[in-house]
């Protein structure tokens, strides 16, 4: 089995980032991450509306 090398980015610098948003965006991975964060905010007020009965 071998491993295949990742080519490694050059590091960012702090003025090319200005919000997770973006680098999400960026990397074509904002609408998928942002499906699951709904998905757990829905599913710990579900789990509270439940606990607090």
């Amino acid at each position: 089995m071998t491993k295949t090398k990742k080519k490694k980015k050059p590091p960012r610098s702090l003025a090319e980032l200005s919000t997770l948003d973006d680098f999400l965006k960026e990397q074509g991975t904002f609408e998928e991450f942002q499906a699951i964060a709904i998905e757990e905010v829905l599913a710990w007020q579900a789990a509270q509306s439940v606990k607090d009965k």
